[in-house]
Parts: C-alpha cells; structure tokens; sequence
C-alpha cells in the first residue's frame, strides 16, 4: 500500500515506504486480493484503520505475511492482529494525524 513521505514529528519514525515500484506493486496486489477475498469490513479509527476478515487458515496465512512485511517496511505504525467473534483483525495505529491519513489512504475505498 503506498506511503506518502511526510515529516519526522517529535523522535517518530518519518512516514515513508521503503519499497521500490515493483515492490509496492505486488504489496498492493496482495492486500487487494486478501480484503477482496476475505475482508469484512474496514473503517477509520482516531489513530489509523481497522480491518476485519473472515477466519480461515489461508487468509491467516497471508494476513500475518502481510503484517510482517509492513511491519519491516512501514515501521511507523504500530500493526496488531487478534481475533474477535471468530473474525481476524487488523488494527494498525499510527502517532499523528498525518499516520493516520496515510494508513486510511492505503486500505480504505476513496469516496
């Protein structure tokens, strides 16, 4: 999911994606096909986004491949999995506002 570079704010890590086109491309990809195939719902929070998916052992596969690899790349937000009511959850919290708009600008749908 792209990133846009913005400003380092009080000792946070800048906001940036260290992918190269190619990269990014099949990120994008992969997070399509995983919340096209099994995602449930996705909404903004105060901090970032939460996204819920269908249990099931691909898409918990995939999902925390995913997870890792953003969590090596996007090092500026804090990225969760859990569980709830049988649903796999992704919450992902960023420190300022401007995380935030990022993180939502990366899973949720443009209006």
């Amino acid at each position: 999911m792209a990133a846009s570079e913005a400003q380092q704010h009080d000792g946070e890590l800048p906001i940036a994606c260290s992918l190269d086109a190619t990269q990014l491309g099949e990120r994008e990809r992969r997070w399509s096909e995983l919340v096209h195939a099994a995602g449930t719902t996705r909404r903004a929070t105060a901090d970032g986004i939460e996204v819920r998916f269908r249990a099931g052992e691909r898409t918990e596969h995939e999902l925390q491949q995913l997870v890792a690899a953003e969590r090596e790349c996007c090092a500026w937000a804090r990225w969760e999995l859990h569980t709830d009511d049988g649903d796999l959850v992704m919450r992902v919290h960023a420190g300022n506002s401007t995380g935030a708009a990022t993180l939502q600008s990366m899973f949720l749908p443009a209006d």
